[in-house]
């Protein structure tokens, strides 16, 4: 492979021959220097004759002392008028010619040198014929000459070197602009370098090429990191937000900018104390408070906030210094769920232990006096023992209710099997006509298979529940409508009765544990209230829904909506 040479080596070998080429041409000028030194000189006396002649009266004085002036002086002269005509030659004093003029010269070779000059109003030429070599010069002379030529080659010298280096650094220049516009901003990209040749310039280009496809792909790579990581802190539960160590929002997810009452585009690039949130906010105060002091202290800090009256939200917000002196990460966690959880653990425990309580104790009463009075009618014992086996009858069921909520909570979906719809439905119809045969249900089964994949006994224990329902809120004899319908990909199934209805207020809780809109009257019917919380756990886990409609006074319709099953045909 042929050796390239480096740029020092290029600059520097142009510059010794530059210097040689220079160095030669100054000494080979001298001679001409030396030349335009004498022409000049020789002007300069030349005026100063005209400054002389020119005191004489008429032109016949006027040559008169020209020939005087020339007389002594080494040189051929002429003077001329206006129009070319020669009024005086040198050659015309035999004795100057013989004197000043070697054998075999002519004028041809010898230097010229003229002056125009106005006299009486008339123009006239002095002309002068000389050897430079026969011109007497100083050393003073000598040195001016040598010290001009070298100054006029020093400048060249200077005009052609930077030239040169201008030449030899141009490709280095293009790339030195191109990265230094990258690095201030002006462009967004490395623009590809020619790379052409073997030179170091080409060799820098096509590296920086390469780097330039590199820094590329790694922006890539980053920009779509940061994209993931940040959908992935947006789909977080708990907010997020970043700020430097002068409280500037450097990030905020979707989470932590609804919990701050601010849009996350209004966040970004602020001072995190002076936001002003667009709807009210309690945790925005308490954020700013806590990362100024994590800031300050460069210390792991935590606090926790309760939000609102009805609906309270239960925050714990954590301060989290970022490196040394790089910021804070505010993490606001919702723990609502959690504090729900655990009311709601608590609040099921009081309603069981209450419900169990209450027919614990009617049976212990009952049984005290039966202890207590041997002697008792037999209409009194038989009202006392019925009360005890209805309550005992009371507790049976409220057990099995928790019982049955509990094994929801746990059940496999290997129990499913693809049974036929309408055959739970027309198996609930004939139940509730055997308990209670003055009910009037209506139910018209359509002809074709409806195939769900089901637990058939559990769904027929939340069809069975709604019904039941509908016969206890509505006044003798109960009117319930039963239908079924078929909904793109769903099955359809609508309870409806004409009774009492729930309140409006109602609604949204009547899927809740224990849970009942009339103590009394549940409490006269036997309820616990938790009947329709296993309906909706048991079509829950069908992958079902379960919606309810209802005007006070006047009904209420369930709806459950039931996928179909994968294969339609019913084995």
């Amino acid at each position: 492979m042929k050796k390239v040479l480096s740029l020092t080596y290029k600059a520097f070998l142009g510059h010794l021959l530059l210097f040689s080429f220079l160095c030669g041409a100054y000494f080979l000028s001298i001679n001409k220097f030396v030349e335009m030194y004498v022409r000049h000189k020789v002007k300069k006396e030349i005026n100063t004759w005209v400054s002389d002649i020119t005191t004489a009266g008429n032109v016949s004085a006027l040559i008169e002392l020209a020939r005087v002036k020339a007389t002594p002086h080494p040189m051929d002269l002429q003077v001329k008028d206006c129009d070319g005509e020669v009024l005086f030659d040198t050659l015309s004093l035999q004795n100057h010619r013989r004197q000043n003029t070697p054998q075999g010269t002519t004028r041809s070779n010898l230097s010229r040198a003229s002056v125009i000059f106005e006299y009486d109003h008339q123009p006239f030429e002095i002309v002068a014929f000389y050897n430079h070599k026969n011109i007497p010069i100083s050393i003073g002379d000598i040195r001016m000459i040598y010290i001009g030529g070298g100054s006029f080659f020093s400048l060249m010298f200077c005009i052609l070197s930077l030239t040169m280096l201008t030449l030899f650094s141009r490709p280095i220049n293009v790339l030195f602009r191109a990265v230094n516009d990258y690095h201030k901003g002006k462009i967004k990209a490395l623009p590809e370098m020619d790379a052409s040749g073997t030179s170091e310039a080409a060799v820098f280009a096509g590296a920086l090429n390469q780097l330039g496809k590199e820094v590329e792909e790694l922006k890539s790579k980053l920009y779509l990191e940061r994209q993931r990581a940040s959908c992935i802190i947006d789909s977080l539960n708990e907010g997020v937000i970043t700020v430097d160590s002068d409280l500037n929002v450097t990030y905020a997810n979707l989470k932590g900018a609804k919990l701050l009452g601010t849009p996350k585009s209004q966040l970004v690039g602020r001072d995190f104390r002076t936001i002003d949130p667009k709807r009210p906010s309690h945790a925005l105060p308490k954020c700013q408070e806590l990362a100024k002091a994590a800031v300050h202290n460069h210390a792991l800090l935590t606090d926790s906030l309760i939000v609102g009256d009805e609906n309270k939200i239960h925050l714990d917000i954590v301060a989290i210094p970022i490196g040394v002196k790089e910021g804070v990460a505010l993490l606001l966690q919702d723990n609502s769920t959690h504090h729900k959880i655990l009311t709601m653990g608590k609040e099921f425990i009081a309603n069981a232990s209450h419900e169990l309580r209450t027919p614990i104790t009617i049976i212990k009463g009952f049984a005290e006096m039966l202890h207590d009075l041997p002697e008792i009618s037999e209409s009194m014992l038989e009202d006392i023992t019925d009360k005890i086996v209805r309550n005992c009858y009371r507790m049976s069921a409220l057990v099995k209710n928790l019982l049955v909520l509990a094994d929801l909570d746990n059940l496999p979906k290997t129990c499913l099997e693809e049974r036929d719809l309408i055959v739970v439905l027309e198996n609930c119809h004939h139940q509730l006509q055997a308990i209670h045969p003055d009910v009037e249900l209506i139910f018209e089964p359509p002809l074709q298979n409806y195939a769900v994949n089901v637990d058939s006994a559990l769904l027929d224990l939340a069809i069975m529940n709604l019904l039941e329902n509908a016969v206890k809120y509505s006044p003798a004899p109960a009117k319930i409508s039963l239908r079924v319908s078929e909904i793109e990909e769903d099955y359809v199934v609508c309870i409806s009765d004409q009774g009492i209805g729930i309140p409006e207020r109602d609604l949204d809780h009547i899927f809740d544990r224990f849970y009942t809109v009339s103590k009394s009257h549940s409490r006269k019917l036997g309820g616990a209230g938790l009947g329709l919380s296993i309906v909706r756990n048991i079509i829950e886990k069908h992958e079902g829904a379960l919606d309810v409609n209802s005007s006070f006074g006047e009904g209420t319709t369930f709806t459950i909506t039931l996928p179909k099953a994968k294969n339609e045909a019913i084995v």
